[in-house]
């Protein structure tokens, strides 16, 4: 799932091992290469940004809502409620 899906570009790449120079294509290999792109990373970091991104996303879509519903002030008081969400998710993965 997430370690397939390159999380740069979002195109389905596949995973990969390398032993004595040599690559070769592995289900749960503990690396990620995309085609379209060209990024190879560590397989799990790949994953991670991926949840990442979908967690930012649904933390977006919730507010987005509430949002849309309300009065101006309560829009403002929404907006920094977002701020301060995403802010507080990307200093715990620092």
């Amino acid at each position: 799932g997430t370690s397939r899906i390159c999380g740069t570009c979002g195109n389905l790449g596949c995973r990969f091992t390398r032993k004595n120079n040599k690559i070769k294509l592995a289900k749960c290999g503990p690396w990620f290469w995309c085609a379209k792109c060209n990024k190879q990373r560590n397989s799990d970091l790949n994953a991670s940004i991926n949840l990442i991104k979908l967690a930012i996303d649904k933390t977006w879509m919730q507010y987005w809502k509430e949002y849309t519903a309300n009065t101006q002030q309560k829009k403002k008081d929404i907006r920094t409620q977002i701020g301060q969400k995403l802010l507080k998710m990307l200093t715990a993965i620092a």
